[in-house]
């Protein structure tokens, strides 16, 4: 995908601003989660401006930094193979049913973790506004305006979000809710086509009101 992205910002006017903005959900779908940030910490995306959104995942994984028993919860949507990414051996099968079996994992988990992650995860936005775009990684709750807007809302909300049909001030660009193909309509985008299931990731670009797809 970064490789695209390079070609074709490669074809851009001179002097043309370009922002990448990612959706969240970079950890927990592959034994490879720590190696994901670590590339878009490094100088991969260097000659770029860059925003990095939070998305639940993230969230998850800063819970179970100040709540041991969190990791039996975590466990269910991918925290076993992010921790095995970082080096740890989290408790498997019955065992990760158990809030006592997590507590060895958590206390090498806030040893180990390295400070330059935590930085990264902390410094994670929840939104960001450009132009006529918001981009969020799950949604917005219909009829709420953006100061009364919850930061669960915005990285867990799906049903509620997805199925009205309220219009917001900006078209409301998100992840989180996966679908076979992005999906458009005058009201939000959503760019999660299950990466970690069918090998296709999205991206969108943004010019004005002209958007394109880039797909792996």
């Amino acid at each position: 995908m970064l490789d695209k992205i390079d070609a074709d910002t490669a074809s851009l006017p001179s002097g043309t601003k370009v922002i990448l903005v990612f959706l969240g959900d970079y950890i927990d779908r592959g034994m490879q989660s720590r190696q994901v940030i670590e590339l878009l910490m490094g100088e991969r995306l260097q000659g770029y401006q860059t925003v990095f959104l939070m998305g639940n995942h993230e969230e998850a994984l800063l819970r179970f930094r100040d709540e041991a028993s969190f990791g039996a919860e975590w466990a269910r949507f991918g925290g076993t193979e992010t921790l095995f990414s970082y080096g740890l051996r989290p408790p498997i099968g019955r065992a990760a049913h158990s809030s006592r079996a997590w507590q060895p994992v958590w206390q090498q988990f806030r040893e180990t973790f390295p400070a330059s992650h935590l930085e990264f995860y902390q410094s994670m936005k929840h939104y960001i506004t450009i132009g006529d775009y918001f981009f969020v990684h799950a949604g917005l709750r219909p009829d709420v305006p953006i100061e009364n807007q919850t930061v669960k809302d915005m990285l867990w909300i799906r049903d509620e979000f997805l199925n009205d049909e309220a219009i917001f001030p900006h078209l409301i660009v998100h992840g989180h809710s996966t679908s076979h193909q992005p999906f458009l309509d005058n009201r939000r985008m959503g760019l999660d086509t299950s990466a970690f299931s069918s090998g296709i990731l999205t991206a969108g670009k943004f010019s004005g009101t002209d958007i394109e797809i880039i797909s792996t």
